[in-house]
């Protein structure tokens, strides 16, 4: 395949102007013109900015069935003896206890048509419902992203995968982890060597937990049984110290920054500051109902701008978060969250319309990167590529039946909602 007249975005965060020729997934050629080989596939490029598509590293799908039902509410009263907190209760056992059916399917693939329409090629998937790790696994086959399935305690390295799929396995949270669960999470982990995920001191309650149980933080439980390693994800990581920062640094682990979510959940941030201080790899996700990765983005410039943050490249940093820096968990599936020669072809394509502009690119000054990224959104997202296949073009998802699986969708949460009501 070739791409014309493609204006992109490089490793050095600059716009450039060549011609992509990718072959068997990769990124083969790049230069000012390349000439179609016979029979080769051609796309024009021309009117668009080219971006390396996008990784949310924390999902919980599908949780598009609790859009605003969680409003105004901590998670500490979530389904409480409210008629809002009935709502949510029905609404997570009939997830939990539907997790095989067709309905299911339905659910997850409409919210992963949402994810690939942003420009997101990647997503780190923790789930919502008991035991659907495989439907989330085959979902995100059948729609082409690249995913880190976590399978909790039900992980099991023999388990099939194809090259897009990693599998991963769990430390149960706070309010959840007892010594003999954490001897088991470290026998599979010893076993394996997996991916290990939790959500990593996320509210103060959560902290209270884990030193009345432990006596000491959720970081330092994970470092004390050898847990604390490249391989481990933290999400959100919002209660943590300095002592639990420089550990995570010191372990290169990965922690991931759900702004939007933990903001309007008031339940704060991650202390940014001090974990870039440490050099700790920072992903962003999007994490519980809110889906909007570029909304994260734009959140976490914005906390950036803030005049006790120290002086950064905003705008590398950020876009790192939300490209690159996800190459640590995603590299065995070939994203590397780069535009250049030998990398996995997983493009974005933006249209260039005139909310982008101007775009000035001169050697001393560049707004091209910044302005795709405060006015950049989903709605302007024209294609997006992941392995050199058109996932999303025009617009449209290309590996099912969307507008379908839309229809069913509406069809069947406007029955659930009325069902839950009852």
């Amino acid at each position: 395949m070739l791409l014309k007249n493609a204006a992109y975005i490089g490793p050095d965060l600059r716009l450039h102007h060549d011609d992509l020729r990718i072959e068997n997934t990769i990124i083969s050629q790049i230069a000012p013109h390349l000439s179609p080989n016979q029979d080769e596939e051609v796309h024009d490029c021309a009117g668009m900015v080219l971006i390396p598509a996008l990784a949310d590293c924390h999902v919980h799908t599908p949780d598009t069935l609790f859009k605003g039902l969680f409003n105004g509410m901590p998670m500490i009263e979530w389904c409480n003896d409210t008629p809002q907190g009935r709502l949510q209760k029905r609404l997570f056992d009939y997830l939990d206890t539907h997790a095989r059916s067709p309905e299911f399917r339905t659910l997850v693939l409409y919210a992963y048509v949402q994810y690939v329409k942003q420009g997101i090629a990647c997503i780190v998937e923790s789930g919502q419902a008991d035991d659907s790790q495989s439907v989330l696994h085959a979902c995100a086959c059948e729609i082409g992203l690249k995913a880190l399935v976590d399978y909790y305690d039900q992980y099991d390295p023999t388990i099939p995968t194809e090259t897009t799929i990693s599998i991963g396995t769990h430390l149960p949270e706070e309010e959840d982890l007892t010594p003999e669960l954490l001897r088991e999470v470290q026998e599979r982990c010893a076993a394996a060597s997996p991916w290990i995920m939790t959500h990593c001191l996320e509210t103060d309650w959560r902290l209270a937990d884990i030193q009345e149980k432990f006596g000491t933080s959720t970081v330092q439980v994970m470092q004390n049984a050898a847990l604390l390693n490249e391989k481990s994800i933290l999400f959100h990581c919002i209660q943590v110290t300095e002592q639990d920062i420089a550990a995570i640094g010191e372990a290169h682990a990965t922690v991931v920054c759900c702004p939007i979510s933990t903001l309007r959940g008031s339940e704060g941030l991650m202390p940014l500051q001090n974990m870039l201080a440490h050099k700790v790899n920072i992903t962003i996700g999007t994490d519980f109902i809110e889906h909007d990765i570029w909304d994260s983005i734009r959140c976490l410039y914005t906390t950036m701008s803030d005049p006790a943050f120290p002086p950064i490249d905003r705008e590398a940093v950020v876009f790192a978060m939300a490209t690159s820096n996800a190459e640590t968990i995603f590299k065995n599936n070939g994203y590397s969250g780069l535009i250049q020669l030998g990398a996995s072809a997983d493009i974005c394509c933006i249209g260039h319309t005139a909310e982008l502009d101007p775009l000035v690119e001169l050697s001393e000054f560049s707004n091209v990167l910044h302005n795709v990224l405060m006015q950049g959104g989903k709605d302007m997202v024209k294609h997006l590529m992941v392995n050199g296949v058109f996932v999303v073009y025009d617009g449209v998802c290309q590996t099912i039946d969307e507008e379908q699986v839309v229809s069913e969708y509406r069809d069947l949460v406007a029955r659930l909602v009325v069902e839950s009501r009852a």
